[in-house]
């Protein structure tokens, strides 16, 4: 979470155990996005695909139901 100043108020309610929790997930967040970056880099990938690009009416064998 960026500390704005339209969330000081809000943070400064909660707990010390909250805020402490809601760092550490911050920084959870962020260091596997950043593994993930790291990753898709390594990958040197041609094209960059996302699901939502999946033609799922083309015959390839595989369920829509793998995907979600």
């Amino acid at each position: 979470m960026t500390l704005r100043q339209s969330n000081i108020d809000r943070m400064l309610q909660l707990g010390f155990d909250d805020r402490l929790a809601m760092m550490i997930e911050h920084e959870a967040e962020h260091r596997d996005h950043k593994s993930y970056l790291g990753h898709l880099r390594q990958a040197q990938l041609r094209i960059r695909a996302d699901l939502q690009d999946v033609d799922y009416r083309a015959r390839r064998g595989i369920a829509r139901t793998n995907f979600t």
